[in-house]
């Protein structure tokens, strides 16, 4: 019961937190394309936390988990390259 406690509050807000950051980060001009990527992917990300919400029995719940967590390491990927590159 607390795995899944502490599941549905990461992944409420791990996707909320990839979008404000490609927000935030949207005033400075030279993260455009990181920009972009983090909205997407937040969007993207919690759509798939919506779809498995939505059916908790349904037969694809570990699928759309494994697509959550794809995006996020996507995301962290992206970040560090993109950290890489500037420096």
């Amino acid at each position: 019961m607390i795995h899944n406690v502490f599941a549905l509050v990461i992944y409420a807000f791990v996707q909320l937190s990839i979008a404000i950051t490609g927000v935030g980060l949207k005033k400075f001009g030279k993260y455009k394309y990181f920009t972009f990527i983090s909205v997407v992917l937040g969007i993207l990300s919690a759509g798939f936390v919506i779809l498995l919400l939505s059916n908790l029995t349904s037969e694809f719940v570990g699928i759309y988990q494994r697509i959550i967590e794809i995006l996020i390491l996507i995301w962290i990927f992206s970040c560090a390259l993109d950290i890489k590159k500037s420096r």
